[in-house]
């Protein structure tokens, strides 16, 4: 549906609405109220009225459909009859003249429609959009980027190659395009053999025009890089620290964390403490003030264990102390997976392979995943954990290689690689559920790549998303996911014969309120983002704003103590 009149516009395609204003956005104009828009770094926020607008230039092509605004009409009339020769004008003026009234009249038929049919979708995103309570409210803050050293950032992205762990890994290829990584390239790709069956092998082969666009070969790893580039073109990104309602630390710890992981040599208790000592001296009034409480920052690791394992002033175990300093437990910190009894830990969806460009890269996406064929009851992406005693996974690999209805991708034969995401997708497009058991740690990659496939997933642990993904997910589990325990595994519950429960009909609506949230789930590309926050916001806008709330709240707590 194509929603249109005088200076605005609304677009509402396939359940997600999408309005953009003429003029500045709503953001920027929240932002101008709120105070001047400054540039830090030389690289310079966005001024207002410089977001692109919407118009119908960018939503032409094949296949889109073309907006027009009501002046669009009144151009064609005129040059309807500006159009016809001079030698003929008298002869058709008559009929010259009905046509146009004919447009006219189309054209208020239309827009009355139009109006009618405005009310009714906002009704309906009043009352049954399943995704209307997700949306955190809109909180345009001032966010202030402290100017580190290279050493903390820049530095450690120039040394990608075998520099920061001495040969043992090498970077570089995911930090392109801002950390997104390579472009997928559909053309050169092959698919990988598989010894499991010929259901894997024909799912990997079905590569079509669906991965040609927007998808790129992504560690989720870059996520601090991401985050950081997102950032330097925040619209009310402020140079006046004074203005500031939050606080910006760009530090890359986990790279800089790879010198402690894989060198004995490194003290992995001292990590971090340079960037406290730097933060005491440059940020003064900012940093004290209130404690760090302001202040927030991006871990690119899966768990916040990695970097909170001092016990008595020495790392026992894999990790390093970031966060067990004590000036650091007051920051917010964003990462893959949290602790979830800690409050100033965010976790965000881990960043998939696609990242559109456009919002019509996106609907290009949403109209595969609600059209494609899905054949297979559920889908299961894993190997066994010999080292987890308690795991399910060999349960459910068995469970699943026994049954007709689910697609296997046993990735002890076929690397379940995050830079080459076509064969697992392929797989996850065509399944109705996924499941998605804990691993080395309780979340992981594969939940996403399912959900932005249309993949119910089916979880076993309430700490695989329930606890985790608060801004991102609904909080009516039921209406996107399934539950078993993983008790119930341990004794004999037939996944088959749960799912099975299931209707069609509830199935497709589970599957609508997934579809419903995708774009939050999804990391735009950096230089296109600004569209979708006509959207509904990106895992990026979500996330950021959640967090300013949460700083907000530790504000306003302090303040009244």
């Amino acid at each position: 549906m194509i929603l249109a009149w005088r200076d605005s516009f609304k677009v509402e395609i396939m359940g997600i609405t999408l309005l953009s204003t003429a003029g500045s956005s709503l953001q920027e104009r929240s932002c101008k109220t709120h105070g001047r828009i400054a540039t830090q770094e030389g690289a310079g926020a966005e001024k207002p009225g410089r977001q692109k607008r919407i118009t119908s230039s960018m939503v032409r092509d094949d296949h889109s459909t073309e907006i027009r605004e009501k002046s669009d009409f009144t151009r064609s009339s005129k040059a309807f009859t500006a159009t016809v020769p001079h030698s003929v004008h008298a002869s058709c003026a008559a009929y010259c003249s009905v046509g146009v009234i004919i447009l006219l009249l189309l054209h208020f038929t239309c827009f009355a429609r139009l109006d009618t049919a405005l009310l009714s979708s906002r009704t309906h995103d009043d009352t049954s959009s399943p995704s209307e309570s997700l949306r955190p409210q809109r909180v345009r803050k001032h966010i202030y980027i402290h100017n580190l050293p290279p050493e903390f950032n820049s530095n450690l992205v120039a040394r990608c190659r075998y520099g920061i762990t001495s040969r043992l890994i090498n970077f570089c290829p995911h930090t392109s395009n801002d950390g997104l990584g390579m472009n997928l390239d559909s053309k050169k790709q092959r698919p990988p053999r598989n010894r499991s069956g010929s259901a894997i092998a024909a799912a990997a082969a079905a590569v079509d025009d669906a991965f040609r666009h927007g998808w790129y070969k992504t560690d989720p790893y870059m996520l601090e890089f991401i985050f950081h580039s997102r950032l330097q073109s925040y619209p009310c990104r402020t140079s006046n620290a004074s203005m500031a309602d939050a606080f910006f630390i760009p530090y890359y710890a986990r790279l800089d964390a790879l010198r402690y992981l894989y060198n004995t040599t490194q003290q992995a208790e001292t990590h971090g403490k340079k960037l406290v000592e730097w933060l005491k001296e440059n940020a003064g009034d900012e940093w004290r003030r209130n404690g760090g409480c302001d202040h927030f920052m991006v871990l690119g690791r899966t768990t916040s264990w990695d970097f909170d394992v001092v016990s008595d002033g020495v790392v026992e175990s894999w990790g390093t102390g970031i966060l067990s300093l004590p000036r650091m437990k007051n920051v917010t910190t964003v990462l893959l997976e949290r602790k979830p009894w800690l409050e100033n830990e965010q976790a965000v969806p881990y960043p998939t392979s696609f990242h559109p460009s456009s919002v019509l890269e996106l609907y290009r996406w949403l109209a595969k995943v609600r059209s494609v064929e899905r054949r297979s009851l559920f889908a299961f992406a894993g190997a066994t954990r010999a080292h987890l005693k308690d795991s399910i996974r060999s349960r459910l690999l068995q469970q699943c290689s026994e049954s007709v209805a689910c697609s296997l991708i046993n990735c002890h034969q076929l690397q379940c690689s995050t830079h080459n995401p076509k064969p697992i997708m392929n797989v996850f497009l065509r399944s109705k559920f996924c499941l998605q058991p804990r691993g080395d740690i309780p979340t992981g990659r594969l939940t996403f790549d399912g959900m932005i496939a249309g993949c119910i997933p089916v979880f076993f642990h309430e700490h695989s998303a329930y606890t985790q993904y608060t801004l991102h997910f609904p909080s009516d589990k039921k209406s996107y996911s399934v539950y078993i325990s993983e008790e119930q595994i341990t004794l004999g519950t037939s996944i088959e014969a749960e799912l099975l429960k299931f209707s069609e009909d509830k199935i497709e609506q589970m599957r609508e309120t997934i579809v419903s949230f995708i774009p939050k789930l999804l990391y735009a590309r950096h230089s296109h983002a600004a569209g979708f926050q006509s959207v509904q916001g990106d895992a990026f806008d979500t996330t950021l704003e959640g967090v300013l709330q949460k700083v907000a709240r530790y504000k306003e707590q302090l303040n009244l103590s």
